[in-house]
């Protein structure tokens, strides 16, 4: 709908404008810039308060399978040149700077090893110009240019009020850095952000399940958490920390305050998750993601305290291990949730099978409160039946819905097959990751987007679109999503991000799925 001044609505005062144009979309908000002086000066704050930096070729799995070597070093300098370009304005004009209060650096320079230096100048430039940041997100994969400490400490010479941090980190051992996302030069030991006396969430990206006593820097390590969570015992509200250091160091994590969100990861044994859940009573949402496969001890830990976390909003527990591994019962989960009157979000993946997954149906059905789910489907054969019971057990006003979906032998129609995941009437987001069936329909995401009513976003191994609906109930599919915006979790909707933070997605698959598409800018508003 048009939100342009027409009748009486020119004469409404700024004040109401004030309201109106920071909730109409982007596109909307555009085109306010070119009204009138009143609609730039409210929009132009709101379109960017948020920028998003590309110094690199950011879908470069998408350019390796669709481009030549020498264009994709073309479009790598093209983009850095962008993005340069616009730390440079923010730089340099006081007035657009103080506009920006969250800034996501996506840095992927492989090739482009002359513009490296150039490219760095201009962030520290930019960093040091960002007097009202209150969020700094950066993702980086074996890129040339490191956004290390040196950029944290030119950001922290700007004093910004910061309470969101994401920020990536490599696990160096011996000089020999892990594929990890993150700075080269830097260990999590280094990282220093005694500046920022405002932190409320922090998330670092560490190596996957990390747990090395014989590592000496290790040591180094749980130091940093324990002086963090020290220092921000009284600011510090959400935590989220990759291996095991969080479980390593649940001492760190009692002395905080007021810390309501807590994501970890565990490799080894589940005494620390009990410790855990006893000394940090007071979590809204508590996540915990598994390598090991250790999901018998996990219930049975659930099981222990199910009167524990007594005003938990937000529970996860997600187990990297093939779905195809030995099952395990879910009693202990059912016991757990039965306890949280207030549980609103619910992500449970793991190996676990259709058979056991009907235990918790009958608290899924009850719940008046759960809107967000993530949960797999297993089984060697899924019948009508099966889909029937399934589809009577789904809360009707869930509003995000993530499934994995790995059936050999689907025995239901394509119409029916459909229907179970679409016919929730709240629906806004779903994602569906569906291994291939040996028989039965595949999920269609045209299909899928057209049977829910209200469905803003749809996703398909990989592959995200945004729902568009004419005034004529005609539905279109967006363009996919590009890579880098998947990657990051960039899906602008808390409850989106939180379902779809632990969760595995094929990216490579996805930048071949996605088709060739214009090259990323180095400005996204």
């Amino acid at each position: 709908m048009s939100i342009l001044p027409h009748q009486g609505q020119a004469s409404l005062p700024p004040e109401i404008w004030d309201i109106i144009i920071p909730k109409t979309s982007r596109a909307g908000q555009r085109s306010c810039l070119f009204v009138c002086r009143l609609f730039y000066g409210i929009a132009v704050r709101t379109l960017f308060s948020s920028i998003y930096v590309h110094l690199g070729l950011c879908d470069w799995r998408w350019a390796y399978r669709t481009r030549t070597r020498g264009e994709r070093v073309q479009l790598e300098r093209d983009n850095i040149t962008r993005a340069s370009a616009l730390l440079e304005h923010i730089a340099h004009d006081v007035v657009f700077a103080s506009y920006v209060r969250k800034m996501a650096v996506y840095v992927f320079i492989n090739d482009a090893e002359d513009k490296v230096l150039g490219a760095r100048r201009c962030l520290l430039s930019a960093l040091k110009s960002l007097h009202n940041l209150t969020t700094f997100v950066v993702s980086q994969y074996r890129s040339l240019l490191d956004v290390d400490q040196e950029c944290i400490d030119a950001l922290a010479s700007a004093h910004p009020p910061l309470r969101e941090l994401h920020f990536p980190m490599y696990l160096n051992i011996a000089g020999d850095a892990c594929s990890q996302d993150g700075p080269m030069n830097m260990s999590l030991g280094d990282l220093r952000l005694d500046a920022f006396d405002r932190l409320e969430s922090v998330t670092l990206h560490l190596e996957a399940g990390y747990r090395l006593d014989d590592f000496i820097g290790y040591d180094r390590e749980k130091d940093f958490l324990c002086a963090l969570t020290s220092a921000r015992r009284d600011t510090l509200r959400c935590l989220k920390i990759g291996g095991n250091l969080g479980l390593d160091c649940p001492d760190a994590l009692a002395q905080v305050l007021h810390l309501r969100d807590l994501e970890l990861q565990y490799s080894e044994g589940v005494d620390e998750v009990e410790t855990v859940i006893q000394r940090c009573p007071n979590l809204h949402s508590f996540g915990l993601a598994s390598y090991t496969g250790d999901h018998e001890n996990i219930m049975q830990v659930f099981a222990r305290n199910s009167s524990a976390l007594p005003h938990l909003t937000s529970l996860r527990h997600t187990g990297y291990v093939s779905l195809r591994e030995n099952t395990f019962s879910l009693d202990g989960l059912v016991e757990f949730v039965r306890e949280k009157a207030l549980l609103r979000r619910l992500d449970f993946a793991a190996s676990y099978r259709w058979e056991e997954l009907k235990a918790l149906l009958p608290f899924l059905r009850s719940s008046k409160t759960l809107d967000t789910l993530g949960l797999s489907l297993q089984a060697d054969v899924f019948r009508k039946d099966d889909a029937r019971h399934l589809q009577a057990h789904l809360p009707s006003q869930i509003r995000a819905l993530r499934v994995h979906i790995s059936i050999k032998s689907l025995e239901v129609g394509a119409d029916m097959w459909h229907g179970l995941w679409t016919h929730l009437p709240e629906l806004r987001f779903i994602y569906v990751h569906e291994e291939p069936h040996e028989r039965g329909p595949v999920l269609d995401i045209e299909q899928l987007a057209s049977r829910a009513p209200r469905l803003q976003v749809v996703g398909v191994n990989g592959r995200f679109r945004e729902v568009e609906r004419g005034s004529d109930g005609s539905v279109a599919l967006s363009a996919p999503w590009p890579m880098f915006k998947i990657a990051a979790r960039d899906f602008d909707c808390d409850d989106w991000e939180w379902l779809m933070f632990e969760a595995t997605l094929p990216l490579w698959e996805v930048s071949g799925a996605n088709g060739p598409r214009a090259p990323t800018t180095g400005l996204v508003t």
